[in-house]
């Protein structure tokens, strides 16, 4: 293991030919500059660049394996190792990057979006009742349905990129309480519409609650929209709801 990190030590030394040391010297901001040899050379200052211009020039440094080196540290390339070159007491920075790995901003995937997807914080949708007041009638057609219908945005950072994350509720799950439970895509509607329903056939206290599924799409930065793989069901509060028989009354004329 030591013999083979020696020599890609050694490797990434004797590659700092003429090309990169030329960049490096033009580099007087400090800002560092990627190479096609996927070197990214950064000086430390302008004052040291200056110094250092006779050995930049030409065929490089004239005796390259006398400056020690440093052990490897993050770089600009995603696992990239960063050795350090000490020319005198300022020294530069000098980052090898694999043949496939270019200095550049990583690239959020889908993978991450939909993990961030999954781990956001939506809402559960509230269940309404009608008749009101959590009672019903047997056998009597109760109403149910949700105004929480519309897209919530969320906003994450993901690699240090912003990320927009919109989930909009696509399908619902309306559980009565009584074991029985209908899978729409309709948030149901109040009164009169009537376009989710359920008779309860006998009396006795229920726990409704809902289901929302939520589908997803994001962008990063100012990029295009794209949907994100997957869905998300949120559970809603439960309501309680009284079932019970209506008894005739006579009353007078």
């Amino acid at each position: 293991m030591r013999r083979d990190l020696t020599f890609v030590v050694a490797l990434i030394v004797l590659s700092l030919s003429a090309p990169a040391w030329s960049t490096a010297e033009r580099d007087d901001d400090s800002n560092g500059s990627a190479l096609e040899d996927g070197f990214f050379v950064k000086s430390r200052n302008t004052a040291q660049s200056k110094r250092s211009e006779g050995t930049r020039k030409g065929s490089g440094p004239a005796n390259p394996a006398s400056y020690p080196t440093a052990g490897l540290k993050p770089g600009p390339c995603i696992g990239a190792g960063l050795i350090e070159i000490n020319q005198g007491p300022q020294g530069a920075e000098v980052t090898y990057c694999p043949a496939d790995d270019k200095p550049a901003t990583a690239t959020v995937t889908v993978g991450m979006v939909r993990s961030a997807f999954a781990a956001l914080k939506l809402p559960g949708s509230t269940l309404s009742l009608q008749p009101p007041d959590g009672v019903t009638l047997v056998n009597f057609e109760t109403n149910f349905y949700t105004d929480d219908t519309g897209a919530i945005t969320k906003r994450v950072t993901l690699l240090g990129q912003r990320v927009a994350i919109e989930a909009t509720p696509s399908s619902f799950t309306f559980h009565f309480g009584d074991d029985l439970k209908l899978d729409t895509t309709d948030p149901g509607a109040p009164y009169p519409k009537l376009r989710v329903t359920h008779n309860y056939l006998r009396k006795d206290t229920y726990r409704p609650w809902l289901s929302t599924t939520y589908s997803g799409r994001f962008k990063v930065g100012n990029g295009p929209w794209q949907d994100i793989p997957g869905t998300v069901t949120i559970d809603g509060p439960k309501q309680r709801l009284r079932a019970i028989e209506a008894s005739p009354k006579l009353v007078g004329y």
